[in-house]
């Protein structure tokens, strides 16, 4: 769906916190970089925003009703997309996975400016240089695979995850990567809900966004995900609906959604659900929203 507002840096910066993930992975030639969001066909239009907006990259299918954006020229990652998260930080604990990233390229870029590939190349130091950024990378996985890491690996000091700063384009981001709008009813009584599920080590996180929002429950479920959840009706009038469209709303289908959330809440809050006509209403806004979608775990 196309967004008149023009998208912000801290929109993206929530949305890759969300749905984005940095992957190296060696070739024949040496480590190949690149930087990956994805989405369902459906949002496509999110996806040519980012496209816009870093000139760079370019979108591709990713599997059954899939497409990622992917950027992957090492001039780009050098360029663009590192300078970019740098000065706009992510706030969850992709941030940790990026600056390995981040450390893993800019010493494999150092190497290849002092070694290039020349008639005197030398392959006793390229085979040492190899065995030493195969362990790097073998550190990058591990960490992303969420299994203890050599936090050595990282030079840069970054403020620890979760004494972050929390605004409301990064919160739309966010919410477009990885929030659900939900509406059950419950003997003919609708119970609207805000929804947002995240790994474990993504707590610090989850308070910070209570912290932001001024509002909202937390719990676990049953799988280890940390869930973070807004139902009260005047929470969602007051905090959470007017913080969302001061982001400038959301740029992927969920928009749909959310204007069919907002307008069952007004429902209930106008004690329309109280009667026969308002909760067919509610019913009907209900059975067409989050078609053919499962609320999802955040993961790197």
């Amino acid at each position: 769906m196309t967004h008149k507002i023009k998208i912000k840096p801290n929109w993206i910066t929530g949305f890759v916190d969300g749905d984005g993930c940095f992957l190296i992975r060696k070739t024949l030639s040496g480590l190949r970089f690149s930087f990956v969001v994805s989405q369902d066909k459906q949002s496509v239009d999110s996806l040519l925003e980012l496209n816009k907006f870093f000139q760079c990259g370019n979108i591709r299918p990713a599997g059954r009703n899939m497409l990622e954006y992917s950027v992957g020229k090492f001039e780009h990652i050098a360029n663009i997309i590192i300078p970019f998260f740098e000065k706009y930080p992510l706030l969850s604990f992709k941030q940790k996975d990026f600056m390995s990233f981040c450390h893993i390229f800019k010493e494999y870029r150092s190497y290849r400016q002092k070694n290039p590939r020349t008639p005197n190349y030398n392959k006793t130091l390229a085979a040492s240089m190899r065995k030493h950024f195969e362990n790097l990378l073998g550190k990058y996985r591990q960490a992303r695979k969420k299994e203890p890491v050599d936090n050595n690996i990282c030079e840069a000091h970054y403020p620890p995850v979760g004494s972050v700063t929390i605004t409301n384009d990064w919160f739309a981001g966010f919410t477009d990567a990885e929030g659900c709008f939900y509406v059950s009813i419950v003997k003919d009584y609708p119970r609207p809900q805000f929804i947002l599920g995240l790994h474990p080590r993504d707590y610090p996180l989850i308070q910070s966004l209570k912290q932001f929002l001024g509002c909202g429950t937390t719990w676990i479920r049953k799988d280890g995900a940390h869930i973070f959840q807004v139902n009260r009706i005047n929470e969602l009038i007051l905090k959470l609906i007017p913080i969302i469209e001061a982001g400038g709303g959301l740029r992927t289908t969920k928009q749909l959604d959310f204007n069919k959330f907002k307008e069952i809440v007004k429902l209930i809050s106008q004690k329309l659900h109280l009667t026969d006509h308002g909760l067919e209403r509610i019913k009907r806004l209900k059975q067409a929203m989050n078609r053919g979608r499962v609320m999802k775990v955040n993961s790197v």
